[in-house]
């Protein structure tokens, strides 16, 4: 799945502002494999902060999860790719 720049600086803006744009995992796996690599992930007061670069656009996201359940999705599915 490719997104269009609008759609990716759409994207931008709602995270950034904090709307739970991105809370899901499918949407996490879709950015994934659209070529973002997960660099580096926090824990915040207000959930968890994933950061997330597309190193081929050099675009660059940070998306933040309240769903620790999503969160064990999303690092499970990285840890199996990086396993295979």
């Amino acid at each position: 799945m490719i997104y269009s720049k609008t759609f990716i600086n759409l994207l931008r803006m709602y995270v950034y502002k904090g709307v739970d744009f991105v809370s899901s995992f499918s949407c996490l796996k879709n950015l994934y494999e659209d070529g973002y690599r997960c660099i580096y992930y926090e824990d915040t007061q207000s959930g968890r902060k994933i950061y997330l670069k597309n190193f081929d656009s050099e675009h660059s996201l940070v998306v933040e999860l309240n769903d620790d359940d999503q969160f064990s999705q999303f690092k499970s599915y990285i840890d199996d790719l990086s396993l295979s």
